[in-house]
């Protein structure tokens, strides 16, 4: 410090540490040229303040503030990994979800949701009739009004299956329930989350098995009405 003030002829600042008594003490130096009459150098001026406690409070501030990033950076990972579970689950089980803002109208679909209906992530208007203009017409008002019963806290959950159609064009079946994730003081929801469901083929299994039904009781009544049924059912006649 001595030779940068002779060499530069102006005041000079640094902390340092000095031994106090058997301890390291910070202490903050302000180092001055003296002068005379003339301005010539003649000397220096020194200036010295404890900081030690301030040091201190700073070096533990620092070590609380990288404490604190590395917790927090433990947690995104943690995160990040309960992310891709859940990414992976909502595949597997061809699961979207959706998350609906009442006040805003603002309605969040999942890329999943979106998958379902054919779509890439975002290609569905974020709001109510992003989906609702997608519902089957014959299905529509069946809909609304599970959603409206919903909203009245007629039922604690919401439920429904119903037809949408897909980007292809053609309709696919789902299976979407919801439940209330936070009201107002009046109890009317302001947020709402649930999932949707491919449930086409299933649908169609049970179609299916619903034709099957109906084909053999048509066969067994006509067994029943044949003449030969009736003979054998009625020998003595």
């Amino acid at each position: 410090m001595k030779r940068r003030v002779l060499k530069t002829c102006k005041p000079v600042q640094q902390d340092v540490q000095l031994n106090v008594q058997g301890r390291r003490n910070w202490f903050h130096l302000v180092v001055h040229p003296r002068r005379d009459a003339a301005g010539k150098v003649i000397g220096l001026l020194c200036a010295a303040r404890d900081i030690t406690v301030r040091k201190e409070t700073d070096e533990k501030r620092k070590l609380s503030l990288t404490q604190v990033q590395e917790l927090v950076e433990v947690r995104t990972a943690e995160l990040q990994r309960e992310r891709e579970r859940l990414d992976l689950a909502l595949q597997a089980s061809n699961l979207g979800t959706w998350d609906s803002y009442r006040i805003s109208g603002r309605v969040v679909y999942d890329k999943h949701f979106c998958a379902v209906l054919g779509f890439a992530e975002g290609g569905i208007a974020p709001d109510l009739h992003g989906w609702l203009d997608r519902v089957h017409p014959e299905d529509r008002e069946r809909v609304l009004d599970a959603v409206r019963q919903f909203d009245r806290g007629d039922s604690a959950t919401y439920f429904a299956d119903y037809r949408c159609r897909h980007k292809e064009g053609h309709w696919v079946w789902v299976r979407a329930s919801g439940k209330v994730a936070s009201r107002n003081e009046a109890g009317q929801p302001l947020r709402v989350v649930g999932t949707i469901q491919d449930i086409t083929a299933s649908r169609q299994v049970e179609q299916e098995g619903i034709a099957v039904a109906r084909r053999t009781y048509r066969a067994y009544r006509a067994v029943l009405a044949s003449d030969r049924f009736q003979r054998l059912a009625h020998p003595d006649d």
